[in-house]
């Protein structure tokens, strides 16, 4: 048995030595919001990125994260220059998941400064489910802006 399709209109592939996959419509597509570096404390690094032209958007605090940062804007998507602020609210047990705090305080001795942040691509959506804990991979903090300054 080859391809079938379901009244639904998905796609079911049937026996014949083949695992049967469906897609599933209520399954949540993303695109990058945006990519975060973290920093020293102030990001100095922001002057070089304003000296390559990009253009500063405004400061945020991320209350209860325990971190602070400096962003550039883009059309679809902004550069998050990032530190910690709190290392108590980095380190809570709501943080400690990403392992934010080991990678910002780690970041010299050879921890992965970089880091991505996704938003649903789907149009009626405003927010992403929270993360699931993993130890394999660092998962990001989501809010509700999805890479749009507030005063937008």
């Amino acid at each position: 048995m080859g391809r079938t399709r379901a009244s639904s209109g998905m796609v079911v592939l049937g026996a014949g030595g083949r695992r049967s996959r469906r897609r599933h419509p209520e399954r949540m597509t993303t695109e990058l919001d945006h990519v975060y570096v973290l920093t020293s404390v102030g990001a100095e690094a922001a002057a070089r990125l304003a000296a390559f032209g990009l253009t500063e958007g405004s400061p945020n605090v991320h209350p209860g994260q325990g971190t602070a940062c400096r962003r550039f804007f883009f059309e679809n998507a902004y550069i998050e220059l990032l530190w910690v602020t709190d290392t108590v609210e980095a380190q809570s047990e709501t943080v400690a998941p990403t392992h934010l705090w080991e990678r910002w305080s780690r970041r010299q001795q050879g921890g992965c400064p970089f880091g991505l942040a996704f938003r649903p691509s789907a149009p009626g959506l405003t927010a992403l489910p929270p993360p699931v804990p993993s130890r394999k991979t660092s998962r990001s903090l989501t809010d509700s802006s999805f890479g749009r300054e507030p005063s937008r």
